[in-house]
């Protein structure tokens, strides 16, 4: 068995014989059997081991076991005990999931802050076999069916060419021994049942069924490779940069068929699930607004496209202020929360600009300091050339702006008064008359030429 585990490392290309490995050591018969045979293939490695504390007296003894392995070995050994339950409860996550969670993060976090170079588990081909049946129970796309991939990131599992019972003969012949996790026997659990249930009556039908099973595997996995190049392919044409994110237009991916594969395609790298996606597809021909999420990012419905962005990260995660941001008159350059340069001239002979990018104010009927803040309900101005008031959320919806146009939108305030939507309109009392002495000009994301001046 050794020559097979060495021949599989390098025909997946897992490691290089210099590389360090880290090894998620539980004390069971794969992973006992993983590190005799990383000893013996002459790699170097060190053990992690994870006391989840679920299990009371049987987890502290697993936790000696492997301790008592590193030894054997003499190899380095890391050891850390958490409070699951109480983890998954706090996360709204099922205990199984909160263990993955905490295992691969200390692992990650062993493997930065002590120089390995992967992380090695001993997932075998029976894990791979419950993993497929598993998610094709639940129903999933090809990503799915490929199984546990050999190696994920900086992830291997030099395990998957073997089965259970091959683990089994090589410890029995080679003496090694390994403590047996009870719940394993549970039937509570859907991979127990299937190990126990269904793959056993799958051998009766097929009594070659692991090998055979292996072989489909591969046949997928390579299916999977040509599926992505044309993904991949396509994902430039569909994907453009948009400012922050992306946008995908509309007439383009309507033009894709079978249309769910392929929005499923483009928004699943964004943490979009299944559910989600079809919600989306089902409002293409909606009217623009609706908004969809993933834990990441924002899908919205525009008119001819749609919009993905991430989701802003908190103020308070980049220590900056919140609400209001004053402008004194001494100000001549603001650089946060949006880029102003402001210049003071005498009304006479003054040339006002026809940018909306620029803003000629009456400096005399400003009160100072003036502010920068996001707009809000109830909002209102005059713009200029009228003489009633105007919501801003009317003047946004009549200028045809999108969502995200309307959240990226800034006013510059004197007083309760708003006196320009910054890049688009000023109000019209602050407009410059013939009786205007002084005038206030900003320039929002002005020229080098403009900041030096």
């Amino acid at each position: 068995m050794l020559n097979e585990f060495i021949d599989y490392i390098n025909r997946e290309n897992l490691l290089r014989h210099d590389n360090w490995i880290l090894m998620a050591v539980s004390g069971g018969l794969d992973s006992v059997v993983m590190t005799d045979l990383f000893h013996h293939a002459g790699y170097s490695f060190g053990i992690a081991h994870v006391n989840f504390a679920l299990r009371g007296k049987e987890s502290e003894r697993d936790e000696q076991f492997v301790r008592n392995l590193a030894d054997k070995y003499k190899s380095p050994s890391y050891f850390i005990r958490f409070d699951t339950k109480q983890y998954a409860r706090k996360n709204k996550l099922s205990v199984q999931m909160a263990a993955r969670q905490l295992r691969y993060d200390w692992f990650r976090q062993v493997v930065s802050e002590v120089g390995y170079d992967f992380i090695a588990t001993a997932h075998h081909l029976d894990d791979q076999i419950e993993t497929f049946l598993i998610n094709l129970a639940r129903g999933t796309g090809i990503a799915g069916l490929h199984g546990i991939l050999p190696k994920h990131g900086v992830i291997i599992r030099p395990l998957l060419f073997a089965s259970r019972s091959q683990l089994e003969n090589y410890a029995q012949e080679n003496n090694l021994d390994f403590v047996e996790d009870s719940s394993n026997a549970s039937l509570k659990y859907s991979r127990n049942r299937i190990r126990h249930k269904v793959i056993p009556e799958l051998e009766k039908i097929n009594p070659s069924f692991r090998t055979e099973f292996a072989r489909t595997i591969q046949n997928i996995r390579d299916a999977e490779t040509v599926y992505r190049s044309v993904i991949d392919i396509e994902k430039k044409r569909l994907l453009i940069p948009h400012e922050s994110g992306y946008q995908i237009p509309l007439v383009l991916l309507k033009q894709m068929k079978p249309l769910r594969t392929w929005l499923f395609e483009l928004l699943s790298p964004f943490d979009f699930n299944v559910a989600v996606v079809n919600d989306v597809l089902n409002t293409l021909d909606d009217p623009p607004g609706k908004l969809f999420y993933s834990a990441t990012h924002r899908v919205v419905k525009d008119r001819e496209c749609l919009l993905i962005d991430p989701l802003p990260v908190s103020n308070a995660q980049h220590n900056l202020p919140t609400g209001c941001f004053p402008i004194f008159q001494s100000d001549l350059r603001i650089d946060f929360p949006v880029k102003l340069v402001l210049k003071v001239h005498d009304a006479s002979g003054f040339v006002i600009s026809s940018r909306s990018q620029t803003a000629c104010l009456d400096l005399d009927k400003l009160k100072f300091p003036l502010s920068l803040r996001k707009w809000k309900k109830g909002d209102y101005f005059i713009p200029l050339g009228m003489s009633g008031r105007k919501k801003i959320s009317d003047f946004f919806t009549d200028q045809k702006y999108s969502i995200p146009e309307k959240e990226k939108s800034w006013l510059l305030c004197s007083g309760p008064d708003i006196v320009w939507i910054i890049g688009h309109r000023i109000d019209d009392r602050y407009k410059i008359t013939g009786e205007t002495e002084r005038v206030l000009e900003i320039d929002l994301n002005p020229s080098k030429s403009d900041v030096k001046n």
